[in-house]
């Protein structure tokens, strides 16, 4: 092998050993968080401004859930509006969408809404929601939106 073949290969070993070295400082995720539920979508979007008083909160999950009480399904208690002094909402239901019944979730607002022009409200999703095959959630949720005037 002659000096420039040798320096070439090298070369070629060395950039290899950076490569395959250069994926080993990155953070992965445990298994339990590759097996979390995810939020996939959320309305009202945090810091959204002008939603309709009467709009419904929806929120699309990777994995489908349990319409059911208790802190691990999705319910009234674990998805709710929160006004901006801490109160929970009263007066809404809890239910499936129309889009996907097993995935996606919708906080519906009784007609009147109790929901007050101009104020500053809260989407929670509690952390301890799992979907049919996932891990909790693990992160509570707080997604601020204020009424449009």
């Amino acid at each position: 092998m002659t000096n420039g073949m040798k320096l070439i290969f090298g070369c070629m070993v060395f950039l290899l050993a950076a490569f395959v070295l250069s994926g080993c400082g990155e953070v992965s995720e445990s298994p339990s968080d590759l097996n979390r539920l995810k939020i996939l979508d959320l309305y009202p979007q945090d810091g959204e401004v002008g939603v309709p008083r009467n709009r419904s909160a929806i929120v699309v999950f990777n994995d489908s859930l349990n319409f059911a009480s208790g802190a691990a399904n999705i319910n009234g208690s674990t998805f709710y509006l929160e006004d901006d002094g801490g109160s929970t909402v009263g007066g809404f239901t809890v239910e499936p969408s129309d889009l996907d019944k097993t995935a996606t979730a919708l906080i519906t607002l009784p007609d009147p809404s109790p929901l007050k022009s101009g104020t500053t409200y809260y989407v929670v999703i509690e952390d301890t929601i799992k979907g049919k095959n996932t891990n909790p959630l693990g992160t509570q949720v707080r997604n601020e939106f204020t009424v449009q005037q």
